[in-house]
């Protein structure tokens, strides 16, 4: 999130939440979209106040009598007959202030019901004046209607931060929900549940730069009746430009004002965010996906990398395809093949049941099994080159440099807008010309379950030492392992004795070329992570 957004979560991320998505329902329902504007414009308005000028503590009492503009009045007004449906006063109980949203009960006019119980956020000063704690609590917010029905409950929200120029805040916000389920009725009828939902942000002055920390998590997923064990995204906007945060969040003020008082030009904020992409290019502004997961029966798919702007120069900032020729990015995805099998077998139990519900046999035969379908993904993308096989493991490197696409050093062609590019099409006619399993190759593997590797050494547990070592063996059409040797060793000789003896009892499936079992060698690579016991 950009920062000049960042004061709005302080105060208002919750207050407008349930708004966005009562007006994505469908259809589009302009009263929503009315209620949605007012709640925006008055949680704007409330953040304006605290952004002003001047000490904090005054701006702080200015809201106790603070009054709407006319115009946001009147839209509440019209909305929900209240001109101002929250209060903001000095707590009698202790020190700071109370701002608390009064319930609500809306019901639109197509018989949507929108409510939400009260909301209350605690705000205290710190001894300086300048240091602003604050925590709050929504038990429930709801919305209803004949296409859906989505509920929040027990969402939190506390940080401390101290305002920064212009429209800058520093410092950390976190906050969560219990649970959040979302029911979509109709033909497509369909129940998300969530659980255990988090939020964590952060935003630290460097100097004349700034550092965006970023990170969401959802604890427990359940959608059509497949348990998902987590969904984490993390990532950091490093060395962005103080200056030009401050400038586009002005910027940004000003394109709202205008666009309040019916002005619709949207060149206001292009000279800023051309300024930020400039300044971006210069400090080498990065954006780092430190961890993009999702978890499914224990097995987690793994994406990181980072973005960034190599050498933007003056013209490149006017040309959208020139500049994107200076996106730098480059991603790296890990998938394990246990977490493909997992989905594999989901994909042929839901296909089963779905059979013997239109009255077919669950184990038709026609059906393929898992480790059929497992092969089938598996090999389609080592056969085309999309991904590598480590330690049971696919490994696919994804590199964006120069407008350039590579997956796994092959470069893959960009269709113009409404074409397909030629290595597509190629690749289609290749298909067409011949069935799957002559086009393919899928390395030997390993069956993860049928051996245990031994226990690192307890002097490199101890002493949380790095340890390293390889080993070479061939896998015969078979699937039995032969030549198995050391080919890297470690500086601990007991310990490479001890793996090549518990690996020679492993199984393997062989490898398959043109969908037939052929011999293979291969490598296996022992590399121990931080604060790990056991490989």
């Amino acid at each position: 999130m950009h920062p000049a957004l960042r004061s709005r979560l302080a105060l208002a991320a919750l207050f407008a939440a349930p708004f966005a998505h009562a007006q994505d329902a469908p259809p589009a329902r302009p009263a929503q979209s009315e209620l949605g504007r007012a709640f925006s414009n008055a949680s704007q308005e409330i953040q304006d106040v605290l952004n002003a000028q001047g000490p904090l503590a005054r701006n702080l009492d200015r809201l106790g009598s603070f009054q709407h503009t006319p115009a946001t009045a009147g839209m509440l007004k019209a909305v929900i007959g209240n001109e101002r449906p929250w209060s903001f006063e000095r707590r009698a109980d202790g020190p700071g202030y109370r701002w608390t949203l009064q319930p609500l009960r809306y019901t639109t006019p197509e018989g949507g019901l929108l409510e939400w119980s009260d909301m209350a956020v605690d705000l205290t000063l710190d001894k300086t004046g300048r240091q602003l704690a604050y925590a709050g609590a929504w038990p429930l917010v709801s919305f209803e209607d004949r296409h859906m029905r989505m509920t929040m409950r027990d969402a939190s929200l506390k940080a401390s931060q101290r305002r920064g120029p212009g429209t800058l805040w520093y410092g950390d916000v976190q906050g969560g929900a219990d649970s959040v389920e979302v029911e979509a009725r109709g033909d497509g009828a369909v129940t998300l549940q969530m659980r255990d939902l988090w939020l964590r942000s952060s935003v630290q002055e460097r100097g004349a730069n700034l550092a965006i920390i970023q990170s969401f998590g959802i604890g427990h997923i359940e959608v059509a009746g497949e348990q998902i064990d987590g969904f984490t995204l993390a990532y950091r906007l490093d060395r962005l430009s103080k200056a030009s945060a401050v400038a586009l969040g002005e910027a940004e003020r000003r394109s709202r004002l205008a666009r309040q008082a019916g002005n619709t030009d949207t060149d206001l904020l292009l000279p800023m965010l051309r300024e930020l992409v400039r300044a971006a290019a210069k400090n080498k502004t990065a954006l780092k996906v430190d961890e993009l997961s999702v978890s499914y029966h224990g097995q987690k798919a793994l994406l990181r990398g980072s973005v960034g702007v190599n050498g933007a120069a003056e013209a490149d900032l006017k040309d959208m395809r020139a500049l994107a020729r200076r996106i730098d990015a480059r991603f790296e995805v890990r998938v394990p093949l246990a977490l493909v099998r997992e989905i594999a077998a989901a994909v042929v139990r839901k296909q089963a049941q779905a059979r013997a519900a239109s009255g077919g046999k669950a184990a038709d035969a026609a059906l393929p099994s898992a480790d059929n379908m497992t092969d089938l993904m598996v090999g389609k993308l080592l056969g085309n080159g999309y991904a590598k096989l480590e330690n049971d493991t696919l490994v696919s490197t994804i590199v964006f440099r120069q407008g350039q696409l590579r997956v796994n050093g092959k470069t893959i062609d960009l269709p113009t807008p409404g074409q397909k590019a030629p290595q597509q099409q190629q690749q289609q006619q290749q298909q067409q010309r011949q069935p799957f399993a002559l086009q393919s190759f899928m390395q030997a593997r390993r069956v993860s379950d049928s051996c245990t590797l031994p226990a690192y050494p307890a002097a490199v547990v101890d002493g949380d030492a790095p340890l390293r070592l390889a080993l070479r063996y061939t896998v015969d059409a078979q699937g039995g392992l032969r030549d198995l040797r050391v080919a890297q060793a470690s500086a601990y000789p007991d310990y490479d004795a001890a793996l090549l003896a518990a690996f020679a009892s492993c199984r393997f499936m062989p490898a398959l070329r043109n969908g037939k079992p052929v011999e293979h060698n291969d490598t296996f690579t022992l590399v121990r992570e931080p604060g790990s016991t056991q490989p």
